[in-house]
Order: C-alpha cells, then structure tokens, then sequence
C-alpha cells in the first residue's frame, strides 16, 4: 500500500486546513474524482487556548441572521462572550467566504481617525502613493467576499458606525459581524443580544445530574479543573456552585475568575465572598488591562457613558428587584434630570447592554445584572446619593 498526497483541503467544523492523504492498494480503484471541498480558506482568526462551551443555539440563529443581512452586531455586556462567540461562529463558517475571514480587533485602538489605515495593515494591504487609506481600503475589498469581523467597537463609535458603511456601500460582496457593547446604528444593521449562559435561578436546588447540563455550570467545572485538576462538582458542593453561576448572572468572564479561584479557595468560601466580587475576582495579567478583573470591565463600559447616563444608573440601583418606566420617572429624576429625560436615557442605557429590558402582560419591566446593580450602588454611596434616592423609593 501507499499513499498519495491530495494536498491541504478545509473540512467542514474544523478550525484549519487538513493535509489529505488517499491510500492505493493493488487490485483496488485508485483514480477518484477531485475531493469536493472548498479549497482553501485563508483567515486570521485567532487560536483558542481553552474550550469553548454551549452556544449551539445561539450560532445557529447568527448563521441563520448572518444569511440575510450584510451588517450583524452581536451586542451585549462586558464578559458576555461576545468575541469568542464571533470567533466560533466564523471559524464554521469559513469556507463559504473564498477570499477569507479577517479578524480586525479595536480593542487596542483609542484613535479613531486611523480606523481605514488600522484595516488596512491587518490585511495586508500595502499603501499606494497618492490615495488616501479609505481609496486604497476599498480599492482591496472590491470584489472580494470576505467576512470582516470587527470587535470591541464601542469606543470608537461614530467612526466605526461610518467606516462600516463605507464598506458595504463600496464593496458589495463584503459582509460584517460585529461585537460592541452598544449598537453602531448603521444603515442595514441587525442587532442580536447576546444571552447569558444558562444558569439555574437563585431557588433553585437542582440535582447533580441536572446541574451539569447548565452552560455556566459547565464553564465553571471546566475553567475550575484548569485551575486545579483534582476538582469535582460533588453532591456537598453542587449546591454552591449553582449560586455562584445564578449570582453571576451567567456571565462567562465573571464565571471564569471565580473559577479561578478555586486554587486557593472552596466553593463555599469563594460564594461567601461574592458579595465583595469586586476584590475577589481578579484575572491573569496577559488579558487586556479592562479584562483582568470584573471592576475594570465594568469601569470601562461606564466611562464611556455621559454624564447624565451615569447619574441615572447609580440611582436605579435603588430597585432591587426591576422597576417599570413610571417608578424610575418618579424615584430617580431631580437635580440634573428632568422627569421628561428618564424615558431617553433608560432607552440609552437599555442599548448600551447595562440595564435589561423584560417583556410583561401590560408594561414594560426593567432590571440590573447583580454585578451592574453592585456596581452602581457603590457608585451612588460614593456621590453621596444613597439616603436621598433610598428614602424617594421608600416613599
């Protein structure tokens, strides 16, 4: 027998090319038609280092989206797993895009007056005396169909918002996926919220069997066994370990450095602590500045509020259990908010992925992750506001 070399061939729900070989035996047909595969596929998505967990639905339903619109943003918190989400997604898909998918992260970028050049130099595209980035952007994605994924655009809105129109309007075989924490509001653009892991709720006491089957419980056991490889999810710590995924409301970061800390800590103690979540969970110092612990994400997403957005947020940390559009009017305006304002900075709030906007029978219901709504507390305690807004939801 021996083998005869088919070259590199990109294999449906493989993450790179794999190199093919055809065994010839004696006696045996050994002339076959070419291998119907997509050829090669070129891209430089980044590699993963950990396992990906869950999110079956939710790639289906962004191909599915995907498919029809030529601008998709997946939006959603900081930690939500907005970037790996985009990542996995693209990387099955890959080989329907023949000149590749080009992976372009903002997230170290703070100016955004060099967003066509900062393109440009991820794809390799050389500059051209005498044309400016955007001629020179447009003049290589003309004709291509690509898949552009641009992630972390948050801080650089509008220029992104106008950068991405740019794309579309010139090159019309080109598609985007984006991830922001708020919407670029682009021409064209479908925006899907990305959900948190499942998790089960406060009350619940689920059964080990059970409780696996969780997405965030099985991010914890998963990152948990990273971090110390003796650990288990047991019948006497079942029971913590779905507190701590329900009180993180399922976040994937969030989750991730709790996990962490199973090193050092039980998972009764590192549940005791999570009302201090702020110290206790810390990451690794290769991550983002913003990324290694949970206080600095939020911090960053809260800076890039206005002035007014903040001051609402901390007062609605007054609510503990949600609020409808009447109560926030009544309890949270004053000073430097009309009563007519609540209504269009909640609406901001909502699209900025810090406050989440639930549907009931006659109104509208709102609430605060338990992460955001401790952030904010701290927030209003520090401005001094906390007895005044206390005693106006009291009343």
């Amino acid at each position: 027998m021996s083998l005869r070399d088919l070259g590199e061939h990109a294999l449906k729900d493989l993450e790179r090319p794999e190199h093919i070989f055809q065994p010839v035996v004696a006696d045996l047909p050994s002339d076959f038609p070419p291998l119907k595969t997509p050829g090669r596929v070129y891209n430089n998505l980044p590699l993963s280092l950990t396992s990906f967990v869950g999110r079956d639905r939710e790639i289906s339903e962004l191909e599915r989206l995907l498919s029809q619109s030529r601008l998709l943003t997946i939006s959603g918190p900081g930690g939500a797993g907005k970037t790996r989400l985009a990542i996995q997604m693209a990387q099955k898909i890959q080989a329907s895009f023949p000149d590749g998918v080009w992976f372009i992260n903002f997230a170290s970028l703070t100016d955004a007056s060099h967003l066509s050049q900062f393109v440009m130099n991820l794809l390799g595209v050389r500059e051209e005396e005498g044309f400016s980035p955007d001629r020179t952007l447009m003049d290589a994605l003309r004709g291509k169909a690509i898949l552009l994924i641009l992630d972390n655009c948050e801080h650089l809105m509008p220029d992104v918002s106008a950068l991405a129109e740019f794309i579309l309007q010139g090159a019309p075989m080109v598609q985007l996926l984006t991830t922001s924490r708020e919407k670029l509001d682009a021409s064209g653009e479908v925006v899907w919220r990305i959900p948190s892991l499942s998790s089960p709720g406060n009350l619940e006491t689920p059964s080990l069997e059970d409780l696996i089957q969780y997405e965030a419980v099985k991010l914890f056991q998963d990152r948990a066994v990273a971090a110390r490889p003796d650990f288990h999810i047991t019948a006497e710590n079942a029971a913590a370990v779905a507190r701590i995924c329900a009180r993180l409301d399922g976040i994937p970061l969030a989750i991730e450095l709790a996990a962490a800390r199973v090193r050092v800590l039980s998972v009764e103690e590192i549940e005791a602590r999570l009302d201090d979540r702020f110290r206790l969970l810390v990451g690794n110092r290769t991550a983002l500045p913003r990324q290694r612990t949970l206080r600095a994400l939020v911090d960053w997403s809260y800076d890039l509020l206005t002035k007014k957005e903040c001051i609402l947020l901390r007062r609605l940390s007054v609510f503990t259990s949600g609020w409808i559009l009447g109560s926030a009017e009544e309890v949270c305006s004053g000073g430097e908010i009309e009563t007519w304002e609540i209504l269009d900075l909640l609406t901001s709030l909502i699209d900025k992925s810090f406050v989440i906007s639930e549907a009931h029978s006659r109104h509208e219901r709102y609430r605060l992750l338990e992460t955001i709504h401790t952030y904010s507390r701290e927030r209003l305690e520090e401005n001094n506001e906390s007895d005044t807004y206390m005693q106006k939801h009291a009343a």
